[in-house]
């Protein structure tokens, strides 16, 4: 997952409701038992982010030459009672959509 957001658009819940999301695909639609996340140290926002989302620190990394840190979620500790129901999901990414303030791609 990558967030890329416009100022404008930081601290609305934009980043954790993509997340959430794209958990849910990962976990449901992809099968997938493990899911890892990497952030900068500095990047304080993206770890709080990752933390509401489920995600736990593993252990500091080097990437691409610079230190990062990784966090991993796992299927079975991950609570899909987080996920918001789909009829919620189209209403929430169809506003957007309509608001020019966000396209996910997945």
């Amino acid at each position: 997952m990558v967030f890329l957001f416009l100022s404008d658009h930081w601290r609305k819940g934009y980043a954790t409701e993509t997340g959430k999301v794209s958990l849910e695909f990962g976990f449901k639609q992809l099968k997938l038992q493990r899911i890892i996340a990497m952030v900068l140290p500095a990047n304080k926002n993206s770890i709080h982010v990752l933390e509401k989302l489920g995600f736990e620190f593993e252990k500091e990394i080097i990437e691409e030459g610079e230190p990062a840190l990784l966090y991993t979620v796992e299927k079975k500790l991950f609570s899909l009672s987080q996920i918001t129901t789909e009829t919620q999901q189209l209403k929430y990414y169809q506003s957007l959509h309509d608001k020019n303030t966000l396209q996910l791609l997945i």
